[in-house]
């Protein structure tokens, strides 16, 4: 998975400091993937709102 980050930088890929970052970087992920679902939502909210879909 490209988006773990470089165990080599922190110490091997079980030290305990790999795996936190790469729990950081997935939770950071997954918060950016909720925002922009619910910017989408929002946009589809107005666009349904305002008859535009027909």
């Amino acid at each position: 998975m490209s988006f773990l980050a470089c165990t080599t930088c922190f110490g091997g890929a079980n030290s305990v400091t790999a795996n936190a970052l790469s729990l950081a970087v997935l939770t950071l992920l997954g918060i950016v993937l909720f925002v922009i679902s619910g910017f989408f939502a929002l946009i589809y909210s107005f666009w349904k709102r305002r008859g535009l879909h027909s």
